[in-house]
């Protein structure tokens, strides 16, 4: 399993001594680590038919108990997890149809909402609303302007999230 980890998708539950990570598999698999020694101590592998594959961007919401999974498919998805300590179940997953591959992401401060960004030219920045009582649905997307391409870094502060671009020349 270790040669298959990608590099970036993680989440840290600093305070249950866990990190998770994704593989970039077809199809992907999560996996929780002990902090303490980096031993894993529990696996899901995400379904296969329904595109749950090369999993790029993690979200972890520790507060009520969720891992988002996106992934880098066409069209993208994402997979709601319940999550407690190392423990995963999977619960419900989204499909974003006009979405590919999702490379970043963050949570808003409620947990509600995620905001994604695509690694397309130009980049596109999708809503999804996670954590509301009902199933997951996008919510909104925006289509950047030409040369605002491939959105592989995002953060956020308060009520804002900023999305970094990765352009070649």
């Amino acid at each position: 399993l270790v040669a298959s980890l990608a590099a970036g998708p993680d989440a840290v539950d600093a305070a249950r001594g866990v990190g998770y990570i994704s593989t970039w598999t077809s199809p992907a698999a999560l996996l929780a680590v002990r902090l303490a020694d980096m031993a894993p101590v529990a696996e899901v592998t995400l379904a296969a038919e329904v595109g749950e594959e090369r999993v790029r961007v993690l979200l972890l919401d520790a507060m009520r108990g969720f891992l988002y999974a996106a992934t880098f498919a066409k069209p993208a998805r994402v997979v709601k997890m319940q999550v407690d300590g190392p423990a995963m179940q999977r619960v419900t997953a989204v499909d974003l149809p006009r979405e590919a591959g999702i490379v970043s992401a963050v949570l808003d401060e409620d947990g509600v909402y995620g905001v994604f960004g695509t690694y397309t030219s130009p980049g596109v920045i999708v809503r999804v609303e996670l954590n509301t009582g009902r199933e997951p649905r996008p919510q909104g997307r925006i289509e950047l302007n030409e040369g605002e391409d491939n959105l592989y870094v995002a953060l956020r502060d308060g009520a804002f999230a900023y999305f970094g671009t990765c352009v070649g020349e």
